[in-house]
């Protein structure tokens, strides 16, 4: 069993090394950084290279481990990668957490407006809003074309009602 978690460990590993190699090269091919194509490549490929592993290694035993032992290393390898993504976000999309880091560089005091001007690359509060509404348009959850906000795309209208869900399900009232 352990060198199953191994294999995860490892793929996972490879997997977030895909992806922080492809965010360095992708200004060479002009894809930007919210590109389904970044975010998907190396964790589908991971998946494909722990099943591979999963299947070299016991192939080679007399006997076979069941189709659930894979699964549930495939599993473990999506959470992990789950985990990744949403501490990605945290880091570089939290408000709070950004706040947090203006005042730390600025030995912690900052006007509102000069905090409000740090926002969205210097263009404010409004430059924050189009900047997070263009990631969203490249992941396509929606149509956004810098005067007209909608419709939702269907992944986006799935997205928002698991989010709904998850959101009353976990009594989270204050988001965002």
């Amino acid at each position: 069993m352990f060198e199953i978690f191994s294999y995860v460990a490892m793929t996972f590993c490879g997997a977030v090394l895909l992806h922080r190699g492809l965010l360095s090269i992708r200004s060479c091919f002009q894809i930007p950084e919210q590109s389904k194509l970044i975010l998907s490549v190396p964790f589908i490929v991971g998946i494909g290279f722990l099943w591979y592993l999963l299947e070299l290694r016991f192939t080679e035993v007399s006997y076979a481990w069941p189709l659930t032992i894979t699964l549930g290393a495939i599993a473990l390898y999506l959470a992990g990668i789950i985990v990744y993504v949403e501490f990605r976000a945290l880091l570089s999309r939290g408000y709070s957490l950004r706040i947090v880091i203006d005042l730390l560089e600025r030995d912690g005091c900052l006007g509102i407006q000069q905090l409000k001007g740090s926002y969205g690359g210097g263009l404010s509060l409004s430059g924050l809003i189009v900047k997070r509404l263009k990631s969203l348009a490249d992941l396509g959850f929606l149509q956004f074309d810098g005067r007209k906000v909608g419709p939702l795309t269907p992944i986006g209208r799935a997205c928002a009602t698991i989010a709904v869900f998850a959101r009353s399900l976990l009594r989270l009232e204050r988001v965002g």
